[in-house]
């Protein structure tokens, strides 16, 4: 076999990435570990082509990478807490004397909506059910939402997942009967969905398989065909995170140019 790359231990990020993109084109390899540095060794009569690959991937990834590092320092701690503390804070909606008030005041209702309740498109992503929607929300929100700290800084990540609920949400009310009513945060993590499809339209598959395994198990927390689950406003909530994700990509480039 014969070095690809080396690289020092600042980089290992960048070795794992290397890494994924030669198993995503079928290009067998070894990662080895030296005393001061990490290295991608391959077979001899796949080098040309391991280059190529990686060169490839550089290119695509380049302008849209140029500012923002593919994993920001205290991003996945930061991520923790902010779901920790939200799920904490949130907890206290269960209290009998409250939650009558809240859901009363902050769940979607189309009809109140319509009459100029204009709040609760945002409100009711903050409300559940029971426990155990809530912390099914949570967990799988913060796992994608630990994979768009890779493309978003940490508050703008924040920004474009509650702006891609609420107008999930509003997008939700406009295919729906008069009388709707909705409530939880899993249009908002369906936008993280549609946010990381648009923001890593540039990724090979690696990322994209695992994104959706990760999908896949979301939906069958949810249940597929339970008749609380709203299959409509979840893809609502993914649509608009395209749309935001794309709208942010295009931005990003517009910015660049100046």
């Amino acid at each position: 076999m014969v070095l690809l790359k080396r690289f020092s231990p600042s980089d290992k990020d960048l070795l794992w990435r290397y890494s994924l993109v030669l198993l995503a084109a079928g290009i067998p390899h070894e990662i080895r570990k030296e005393k001061n540095s990490w290295e991608i060794w391959v077979e001899a009569a796949d080098l040309e082509r391991a280059l190529r690959e990686i060169e490839a991937y550089e290119r695509e990834n380049s302008g849209f990478r140029s500012k923002e590092p593919a994993l920001q320092e205290g991003a996945g701690e930061k991520t923790f807490w902010s779901f920790f503390i939200l799920t904490a804070v949130l907890s206290f909606t269960f209290e009998p004397r409250w939650q009558d008030l809240l859901f009363r005041w902050g769940i979607l209702d189309g009809a109140l909506v319509r009459k100029g309740e204009w709040w609760r498109v945002l409100t009711s992503l903050f409300l559940h059910q029971d426990p155990g929607h809530l912390l099914g929300n949570m967990l799988f929100g913060g796992v994608f939402f630990a994979f768009l700290t890779r493309y978003l800084p940490f508050w703008k990540a924040w920004g474009l997942t509650i702006l891609s609920g609420v107008s999930g949400n509003v997008l939700s009310l406009l295919l729906h009967p008069e009388n709707y009513r909705a409530l939880g945060f899993s249009t908002a993590v369906f936008g993280e969905v549609g946010l990381l499809a648009a923001l890593g339209l540039s990724e090979r598959r690696h990322q994209l398989l695992l994104i959706m395994g990760f999908v896949l198990a979301f939906l069958g927390f949810l249940g597929t065909a339970g008749e609380n689950t709203d299959l409509l406003a979840h893809l609502c909530g993914a649509v608009s995170g395209v749309f935001w994700g794309l709208a942010y990509r295009r931005f990003r480039k517009f910015s660049q140019k100046f």
